[in-house]
Formats: C-alpha cells, sequence, structure tokens
C-alpha cells in the first residue's frame, strides 16, 4: 500500500509524524513557516528538490486519486485550505447552474505579501496547480489558473512565474 494513500486516508501520518487533519488545522503562520508538508499535499510524480523525504506520485496512486471519492474530497479540502491561504476564496455564479470560481477573498489584502514579489508561495503554486491535475482535479486547476491570470493582469505576478503556472496548468492555447 502506497504511503502517500494512507496518508490522504488519515490512517498513517507523512514523514513528519503528522495527520493530514492536523495539517488541515494549522494557521496561516504554520503553513508560511514549514516547508515540508506542500508535498504531501499536493504530490508530484518527480522528486522534490525541496524536501527528500517527500513522496513520489507513482501511476497508482493517480488511479486511486482519480477513482476514489475519499480521497478526491481529501484533496479538495486541502486545496480549500491553501486557497484560503493565499487570500483567494470561492464565488458562486448567479447562473442556473452554479460554477464555482475562485476570487479574491476578504483577506487577500492581509495576505498581499504572498503576492508583492517571488517567493517559495509562487512555486507551492505550481506544484499546486501540476498535483491538482495529476489527481484528478482538473476543474480546480482551471478555476485556479483563471483567478492567477487575473492576478497576474492586475500586475501581482511577475511574466516568468505566470509563464511557469500556465504551463503547470496546460494553459499554453487558453
Amino acid at each position: 500500500m502506497s504511503q502517500l494513500l494512507d496518508f490522504y486516508r488519515q490512517l498513517t501520518p507523512d514523514s513528519e509524524g503528522r495527520m493530514l487533519e492536523d495539517i488541515w488545522q494549522w494557521d496561516h503562520a504554520q503553513l508560511e513557516a514549514c516547508h515540508d508538508y506542500i508535498q504531501w499535499l499536493f504530490p508530484l510524480d518527480v522528486a522534490s528538490n525541496f524536501n527528500p523525504d517527500a513522496p513520489l506520485l507513482t501511476k497508482e496512486d493517480m488511479a486511486a486519486f482519480r477513482r476514489n471519492d475519499l480521497l478526491q474530497d481529501h484533496l479538495r479540502k486541502s486545496f480549500e485550505m491553501w486557497i484560503d491561504f493565499v487570500g483567494l476564496d470561492f464565488a458562486v455564479d448567479d447562473s442556473p447552474q452554479p460554477a464555482r470560481r475562485i476570487i479574491k477573498g476578504p483577506n487577500f489584502e492581509a495576505r498581499k505579501s504572498l503576492w508583492a514579489r517571488p517567493n517559495h508561495n509562487w512555486l507551492r503554486m505550481t506544484r499546486v496547480l501540476k498535483s491538482l491535475k495529476l489527481c484528478g482535479l482538473e476543474k480546480q486547476a482551471a478555476i485556479l489558473f483563471d483567478c492567477l491570470q487575473q492576478i497576474h493582469a492586475e500586475g501581482y505576478v511577475s511574466e516568468e512565474s505566470f509563464a511557469f503556472w500556465k504551463d503547470a496548468a496546460g494553459a499554453s492555447g487558453r
């Protein structure tokens, strides 16, 4: 059995002894200060340059995330935590069939320092986009990228970083 899947099923801790639910409870200061949880919450199929204990997302793991409702729900919860951390929020359109969008949240101004200049959170954003796509949450990756496009248009993000996000979202033709 995969340690990553067991972590996401809340059966075992990560390499540092933390359970998924514990990380979900962290405040913004903890999420900013700790640098080895993001690879567990948003795993990739390539080794981390920053965390040698990070799990590697296998093809079997990707398939499990795509077909298992519990894993998808837990990944969505991690995503919601991330969205709040970076000062964004979910909005619902007023159309007959509401679709979720991501917008600047009520705490965007307070979290603005995360957007002011290149920093490790911009690298984390690339990871989040890629991981969501690999694990079957393509729609979430797309609505996040749509918001990032707007933030970029407002001058918050460098062209270089935006190019990484565009590539991670697979939005080259958008």
